[in-house]
Protein backbone atom coordinates (compact mmCIF):
# COMPACT_ATOMS: atom_id res chain seq x y z
CA UNK A 1 0.00 0.00 0.00
CA UNK A 2 2.81 2.39 0.93
CA UNK A 3 4.49 1.63 -2.40
CA UNK A 4 1.29 2.49 -4.28
CA UNK A 5 1.01 5.78 -2.38
CA UNK A 6 4.59 6.67 -3.31
CA UNK A 7 3.92 5.87 -6.95
CA UNK A 8 0.76 7.99 -6.79
CA UNK A 9 2.68 10.92 -5.29
CA UNK A 10 5.39 10.65 -7.94
CA UNK A 11 2.77 10.64 -10.68
CA UNK A 12 1.00 13.56 -9.06
CA UNK A 13 4.23 15.59 -8.78
CA UNK A 14 5.12 14.79 -12.37
CA UNK A 15 1.69 15.92 -13.48
CA UNK A 16 1.97 19.17 -11.49
CA UNK A 17 5.43 19.84 -12.95
CA UNK A 18 4.18 19.07 -16.46
CA UNK A 19 1.20 21.38 -15.98
CA UNK A 20 3.44 24.19 -14.67
CA UNK A 21 5.77 23.83 -17.64
CA UNK A 22 2.81 23.83 -19.99
CA UNK A 23 1.33 26.88 -18.28
CA UNK A 24 4.65 28.72 -18.50
CA UNK A 25 5.11 27.78 -22.17
CA UNK A 26 1.59 28.91 -23.01
CA UNK A 27 2.16 32.19 -21.17
CA UNK A 28 5.39 32.79 -23.11
CA UNK A 29 3.64 31.89 -26.35
CA UNK A 30 0.88 34.41 -25.57
CA UNK A 31 3.50 37.14 -25.04
CA UNK A 32 5.18 36.19 -28.31
CA UNK A 33 1.87 36.36 -30.18
CA UNK A 34 0.94 39.69 -28.55
CA UNK A 35 4.30 41.18 -29.52
CA UNK A 36 4.04 39.73 -33.03
CA UNK A 37 0.76 41.63 -33.35
CA UNK A 38 2.57 44.82 -32.36
CA UNK A 39 4.98 44.24 -35.21
CA UNK A 40 2.01 44.15 -37.58
CA UNK A 41 0.85 47.62 -36.52
CA UNK A 42 2.17 50.54 -38.56
CA UNK A 43 4.49 52.95 -36.78
CA UNK A 44 1.96 55.78 -36.95
CA UNK A 45 -0.85 53.60 -35.51
CA UNK A 46 1.43 52.35 -32.75
CA UNK A 47 2.48 55.87 -31.72
CA UNK A 48 -1.05 57.24 -31.87
CA UNK A 49 -2.19 54.29 -29.75
CA UNK A 50 0.12 55.44 -26.95
CA UNK A 51 -2.29 58.25 -26.10
CA UNK A 52 -4.85 55.62 -25.00
CA UNK A 53 -2.64 54.51 -22.12
CA UNK A 54 -4.37 53.62 -18.84
CA UNK A 55 -2.60 52.93 -15.53
CA UNK A 56 -3.29 49.16 -15.82
CA UNK A 57 -2.00 48.89 -19.41
CA UNK A 58 0.86 46.46 -20.10
CA UNK A 59 3.35 48.82 -21.73
CA UNK A 60 6.55 46.86 -22.31
CA UNK A 61 5.53 45.77 -25.80
CA UNK A 62 5.21 49.43 -26.77
CA UNK A 63 8.71 50.23 -25.60
CA UNK A 64 10.24 47.09 -27.10
CA UNK A 65 8.73 48.02 -30.45
CA UNK A 66 9.83 51.64 -30.21
CA UNK A 67 13.37 50.41 -29.56
CA UNK A 68 13.27 48.53 -32.86
CA UNK A 69 11.95 51.39 -34.95
CA UNK A 70 13.86 54.21 -36.61
CA UNK A 71 11.57 57.16 -36.10
CA UNK A 72 11.21 59.87 -38.74
CA UNK A 73 10.42 63.55 -38.27
CA UNK A 74 6.75 62.70 -38.95
CA UNK A 75 6.88 59.98 -36.28
CA UNK A 76 8.35 62.42 -33.74
CA UNK A 77 5.51 64.84 -34.40
CA UNK A 78 2.99 62.04 -33.81
CA UNK A 79 4.82 61.06 -30.63
CA UNK A 80 4.67 64.66 -29.40
CA UNK A 81 0.94 64.71 -30.11
CA UNK A 82 0.44 61.51 -28.09
CA UNK A 83 2.56 62.83 -25.23
CA UNK A 84 0.58 66.08 -25.17
CA UNK A 85 -2.68 64.15 -24.95
CA UNK A 86 -1.29 62.05 -22.12
CA UNK A 87 -0.17 65.16 -20.25
CA UNK A 88 -3.69 66.59 -20.52
CA UNK A 89 -5.01 63.40 -18.93
CA UNK A 90 -2.24 63.42 -16.33
CA UNK A 91 -3.25 66.83 -15.03
CA UNK A 92 -6.76 65.58 -14.16
CA UNK A 93 -5.76 62.26 -12.59
CA UNK A 94 -6.16 61.40 -8.90
CA UNK A 95 -2.87 61.49 -7.01
CA UNK A 96 -2.69 57.69 -6.68
CA UNK A 97 -2.47 57.26 -10.47
CA UNK A 98 -0.06 60.09 -11.24
CA UNK A 99 3.14 58.20 -10.49
CA UNK A 100 2.51 55.48 -13.09
CA UNK A 101 1.33 58.01 -15.63
CA UNK A 102 4.37 60.20 -15.05
CA UNK A 103 6.71 57.24 -15.48
CA UNK A 104 5.02 56.29 -18.75
CA UNK A 105 5.24 59.85 -20.10
CA UNK A 106 8.86 60.13 -18.97
CA UNK A 107 9.83 56.98 -20.82
CA UNK A 108 8.14 58.22 -23.99
CA UNK A 109 9.87 61.59 -23.81
CA UNK A 110 13.24 59.83 -23.78
CA UNK A 111 12.57 58.67 -27.36
CA UNK A 112 12.54 62.28 -28.55
CA UNK A 113 15.69 64.06 -29.76
CA UNK A 114 17.19 66.25 -27.02
CA UNK A 115 16.11 69.51 -28.67
CA UNK A 116 12.49 68.33 -28.46
CA UNK A 117 12.56 67.04 -24.88
CA UNK A 118 13.11 70.58 -23.62
CA UNK A 119 9.46 71.53 -24.04
CA UNK A 120 8.55 68.99 -21.34
CA UNK A 121 10.80 70.54 -18.71
CA UNK A 122 7.91 71.86 -16.61
CA UNK A 123 6.01 68.61 -16.09
CA UNK A 124 9.09 67.03 -14.50
CA UNK A 125 10.74 69.95 -12.76
CA UNK A 126 7.50 70.62 -10.91
CA UNK A 127 7.09 66.98 -9.90
CA UNK A 128 6.62 66.31 -6.19
CA UNK A 129 8.89 63.28 -6.62
CA UNK A 130 12.67 63.58 -6.80
CA UNK A 131 12.83 60.87 -9.46
CA UNK A 132 10.55 63.01 -11.62
CA UNK A 133 12.66 66.13 -11.13
CA UNK A 134 15.84 64.20 -11.92
CA UNK A 135 14.51 63.62 -15.43
CA UNK A 136 14.47 67.36 -15.97
CA UNK A 137 17.87 67.74 -14.32
CA UNK A 138 19.62 65.06 -16.35
CA UNK A 139 17.80 64.71 -19.64
CA UNK A 140 15.97 67.90 -20.44
CA UNK A 141 18.00 70.87 -19.24
CA UNK A 142 21.22 70.84 -21.27
CA UNK A 143 21.89 74.23 -22.87
CA UNK A 144 18.33 75.19 -23.75
CA UNK A 145 17.23 76.64 -20.42
CA UNK A 146 15.30 79.87 -20.30
CA UNK A 147 15.98 82.51 -17.66
CA UNK A 148 12.74 81.56 -15.88
CA UNK A 149 13.75 77.91 -15.76
CA UNK A 150 17.22 78.81 -14.50
CA UNK A 151 15.65 80.83 -11.68
CA UNK A 152 13.39 77.89 -10.83
CA UNK A 153 16.38 75.56 -10.64
CA UNK A 154 18.17 77.96 -8.32
CA UNK A 155 15.08 78.04 -6.08
CA UNK A 156 14.85 74.26 -6.11
CA UNK A 157 18.48 73.89 -5.13
CA UNK A 158 18.14 76.35 -2.26
CA UNK A 159 14.92 74.69 -1.11
CA UNK A 160 15.68 70.99 -1.59
CA UNK A 161 19.50 70.94 -1.77
CA UNK A 162 19.39 68.60 -4.76
CA UNK A 163 22.81 68.75 -6.36
CA UNK A 164 21.36 67.70 -9.71
CA UNK A 165 19.59 71.07 -9.95
CA UNK A 166 22.86 72.93 -9.50
CA UNK A 167 24.63 70.62 -11.93
CA UNK A 168 21.98 71.28 -14.58
CA UNK A 169 22.54 75.03 -14.21
CA UNK A 170 26.32 74.73 -14.37
CA UNK A 171 26.28 72.46 -17.42
CA UNK A 172 24.04 74.82 -19.35
CA UNK A 173 25.61 77.55 -21.44
CA UNK A 174 23.15 80.15 -20.18
CA UNK A 175 24.56 83.43 -18.89
CA UNK A 176 23.99 83.60 -15.14
CA UNK A 177 23.33 86.76 -13.21
CA UNK A 178 25.33 87.73 -10.13
CA UNK A 179 22.15 88.23 -8.11
CA UNK A 180 21.26 84.55 -8.70
CA UNK A 181 24.73 83.24 -8.03
CA UNK A 182 25.39 84.98 -4.71
CA UNK A 183 22.75 83.06 -2.65
CA UNK A 184 24.21 79.77 -3.90
CA UNK A 185 27.78 80.85 -3.13
CA UNK A 186 26.68 81.78 0.37
CA UNK A 187 24.71 78.64 1.13
CA UNK A 188 26.52 75.75 -0.52
CA UNK A 189 29.69 74.20 0.85
CA UNK A 190 30.52 72.52 -2.46
CA UNK A 191 33.73 74.23 -3.60
CA UNK A 192 33.62 72.64 -7.04
CA UNK A 193 30.14 73.95 -7.90
CA UNK A 194 30.98 77.39 -6.53
CA UNK A 195 34.01 77.46 -8.81
CA UNK A 196 31.84 76.48 -11.78
CA UNK A 197 29.36 79.27 -11.04
CA UNK A 198 32.20 81.79 -10.77
CA UNK A 199 33.59 80.44 -14.03
CA UNK A 200 30.28 81.28 -15.72
CA UNK A 201 30.50 84.77 -14.26
CA UNK A 202 34.09 85.24 -15.49
CA UNK A 203 33.18 84.13 -19.01
CA UNK A 204 30.00 86.17 -19.30
CA UNK A 205 30.32 89.13 -16.93
CA UNK A 206 33.91 90.09 -16.21
CA UNK A 207 32.96 93.31 -14.41
CA UNK A 208 30.60 91.49 -12.07
CA UNK A 209 33.18 88.95 -10.95
CA UNK A 210 35.41 91.81 -9.74
CA UNK A 211 32.83 92.39 -7.01
CA UNK A 212 33.19 88.96 -5.42
CA UNK A 213 36.49 87.29 -6.34
CA UNK A 214 38.20 88.31 -3.06
CA UNK A 215 35.42 86.67 -1.04
CA UNK A 216 35.94 83.31 -2.78
CA UNK A 217 39.70 83.06 -3.41
CA UNK A 218 39.90 79.27 -3.72
CA UNK A 219 36.92 79.02 -6.07
CA UNK A 220 37.99 82.01 -8.17
CA UNK A 221 41.52 80.63 -8.67
CA UNK A 222 40.04 77.23 -9.55
CA UNK A 223 37.72 78.86 -12.10
CA UNK A 224 40.62 80.77 -13.68
CA UNK A 225 42.53 77.51 -14.00
CA UNK A 226 39.60 75.87 -15.75
CA UNK A 227 39.28 78.77 -18.17
CA UNK A 228 43.04 79.12 -18.71
CA UNK A 229 43.00 82.89 -19.33
CA UNK A 230 46.31 84.57 -18.50
CA UNK A 231 44.69 87.98 -18.08
CA UNK A 232 43.79 86.94 -14.53
CA UNK A 233 47.34 86.19 -13.36
CA UNK A 234 47.67 89.49 -11.51
CA UNK A 235 44.40 88.82 -9.65
CA UNK A 236 45.35 85.32 -8.56
CA UNK A 237 48.81 86.55 -7.48
CA UNK A 238 47.02 89.14 -5.36
CA UNK A 239 44.96 86.36 -3.78
CA UNK A 240 48.13 84.35 -3.19
CA UNK A 241 49.57 87.14 -1.06
CA UNK A 242 46.48 87.06 1.17
CA UNK A 243 46.15 83.26 1.36
CA UNK A 244 49.72 82.01 1.18
CA UNK A 245 49.53 80.21 4.54
CA UNK A 246 46.58 78.08 3.40
CA UNK A 247 47.91 74.81 1.95
CA UNK A 248 44.61 74.00 0.24
CA UNK A 249 44.71 77.37 -1.51
CA UNK A 250 48.36 76.85 -2.48
CA UNK A 251 47.42 73.55 -4.10
CA UNK A 252 44.72 75.09 -6.33
CA UNK A 253 47.02 78.04 -6.98
CA UNK A 254 49.73 75.66 -8.26
CA UNK A 255 47.17 73.85 -10.42
CA UNK A 256 46.07 77.12 -12.00
CA UNK A 257 49.61 78.37 -12.58
CA UNK A 258 50.29 75.14 -14.42
CA UNK A 259 47.16 75.57 -16.55
CA UNK A 260 48.34 79.10 -17.38
CA UNK A 261 51.90 77.92 -18.14
CA UNK A 262 53.12 80.47 -15.59
CA UNK A 263 56.55 78.92 -15.00
CA UNK A 264 58.10 81.94 -13.24
CA UNK A 265 55.26 82.07 -10.75
CA UNK A 266 55.52 78.31 -10.16
CA UNK A 267 59.26 78.67 -9.46
CA UNK A 268 58.50 81.46 -6.99
CA UNK A 269 55.85 79.30 -5.35
CA UNK A 270 58.32 76.42 -4.96
CA UNK A 271 60.85 78.75 -3.34
CA UNK A 272 58.21 80.17 -1.01
CA UNK A 273 57.08 76.71 0.13
CA UNK A 274 60.67 75.53 0.61
CA UNK A 275 61.51 78.47 2.83
CA UNK A 276 58.26 78.70 4.80
CA UNK A 277 57.01 75.14 5.29
CA UNK A 278 58.98 72.33 6.84
CA UNK A 279 58.29 68.75 5.82
CA UNK A 280 56.59 66.58 8.42
CA UNK A 281 59.34 64.00 7.90
CA UNK A 282 62.15 66.35 8.98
Amino acid sequence: MEKLINIFNIEKNNLIETNLELEYSLKQLKHTIDYAKFRCISTSELIQGLSEYQVDTFVENYFSRLNELKLTAKDYNLLISSIDKLISKYKTLPTKDKTKFENFIRRLIMYLPSHLTHQYFDIFINSTRKTGRKIAYKSICNNLLTKTQINLLFELYLDKKEEEALKAIVYSSVRLELENIIPILEKTDKEYWKARLIENLIVNQHEEVLKIYKMYPFEFVHAVGRIGNKKYISMIKELFEKNKNDLEFLSIYAYTLGKLSAKNELDNLSKYIASNFKSQSE
